[in-house]
């Protein structure tokens, strides 16, 4: 493996459960890898892989998947060391890249296609994607503030690539596909979030968004639930639970005016 570049990073602490969690849909998004090159054909369909099938379906990133494979031989060196507690460096692109893997790793097991470690929780997945989320931040934070703000872009714009090709070739299952009802629901979520967000602008004395801005928010605040970014989840916003009304609060408020203070008292 080539010598893969640096960027600049932050400091992560990371429990060893929380590495244990993270190491294990590494190594099969790896070894699904693997699989794949040397089969020629994606890991969960008999179609034909070629050049052909890069360009139509993804775009395979022979640097991405040098970061990826590394990222992966840090955390199991990591995992062998001894205290409950690790440190690693990691900028914003190898976070992203361990949210992924925990998040496709949460879709195998709930899909029933991998088993999980021993002890895998997927509650204590989902806390550590949204400390993850945070970190993530901080470090495109730390990036767009260093003398090479640009590169960050073009890496994002890498991984974004990379990351349909791996979506396709080698997590894709046909469970996962969206059923004939699945836009009528996102509709029916949609409306109910509006409805949430103008009950929020009323009580926060906001002045009252044009229903397609506000339905755009909305959009994007259910995209970002989805990713597991939010603390909260679509069946808490289906039933209006506080924990969704509390998010979807600091989501809007974050939006429409960032100067205002965004915590309860």
């Amino acid at each position: 493996m080539s010598r893969v570049p640096v960027f600049p990073s932050i400091s992560v602490r990371l429990s060893r459960q929380a590495t244990a969690s993270t190491l294990w849909p590494l190594n099969v998004i790896g070894w699904r890898y693997l699989f794949c090159a040397a089969n020629r054909q994606p890991f969960t369909s008999g179609r034909g892989f070629d050049a052909r099938d890069l360009i139509l379906r993804g775009h395979h990133d022979q640097l991405m998947k040098e970061l990826l494979f590394h990222l992966g031989e840090r955390f199991l060196s990591l995992s062998a060391m001894e205290g409950e507690t690790h440190r690693v460096r990691l900028n914003a692109i190898e976070i992203a890249m361990l949210m992924f893997s925990l998040r496709a790793g949460n879709k195998l097991v709930r899909h029933g296609h991998e088993a999980g470690p021993q002890g895998y929780d997927p509650a204590k997945v989902h806390r550590l994607l949204y400390h993850l989320e945070n970190l993530r931040r901080r470090a495109k934070r730390r990036w767009l503030a260093s003398e090479v703000a640009p590169s960050y872009y073009v890496m994002q714009e890498k991984w974004r690539k990379f990351l349909r090709w791996i979506r396709l070739n080698l997590i894709s299952c046909p469970c996962g596909y969206s059923l004939p009802t699945a836009r009528r629901r996102q509709r029916a979520y949609v409306n109910l979030g509006v409805r949430m967000a103008e009950e929020i602008l009323r009580k926060e004395g906001l002045p009252k968004s044009e229903e397609k801005t506000l339905r755009l928010h909305v959009r994007a605040f259910l995209r970002s639930v989805r990713r597991e970014r939010e603390g909260t989840t679509i069946g808490s916003v289906i039933h209006e639970g506080a924990s969704a009304r509390c998010a979807l609060r600091e989501f809007l408020l974050r939006r429409l005016c960032p100067v205002k203070k965004t915590r309860f008292n």
